[in-house]
């Protein structure tokens, strides 16, 4: 009687470490199932494709406008009674010399700009280099 108490105490040592084994086991599996480091690493190219394929399905595509014949377009000027301009009688087209003109007019005023900075930093550098070589207590000028 005693050894069957015995081996029934050893198989159930057993048991419970055969559980701990796979139940470490089963934890270990399921860090590694769950982590995405072990799928790039095991199947890269199905990880780029996947990738690739979620970029696009997430992007959205470029709206496309309609643009109906001028057909189209007249027939439903006369039926709401719109009244249409061709192009170019109201709008300015703009030409070489303005585009010249823009230019010139900034780069004036960028200079201008940059020349006031100067000096400004003129005006205010001899007040720093003096502020810099205070009398210490000793009465001899030192620099910082």
């Amino acid at each position: 009687m005693s050894s069957d108490v015995d081996e029934l105490r050893q198989r159930m040592a057993r048991i419970r470490d055969d559980l701990q084994r796979d139940a470490a086991r089963l934890a270990d599996n399921a860090h590694t199932l769950t982590d995405w480091r072990y799928y790039v690493g095991r199947h890269p190219w199905i990880c780029l494709g996947a990738s690739a394929a979620l970029g696009y399905l997430l992007v959205p595509t470029k709206r496309r406008v309609p643009s109906p014949d001028p057909q189209a377009l007249a027939e439903l000027a006369r039926q709401h009674r719109l009244v249409l301009e061709p192009e170019g009688t109201k709008a300015q087209v703009r030409g070489t010399a303005s585009a010249i003109k823009d230019f010139l007019r900034q780069a004036v005023l960028r200079s201008a700009l940059a020349y006031a900075g100067r000096k400004i930093g003129d005006a205010f550098a001899p007040k720093e280099r003096a502020a810099e070589e205070e009398p210490l207590f000793d009465g001899k000028r030192h620099p910082r």
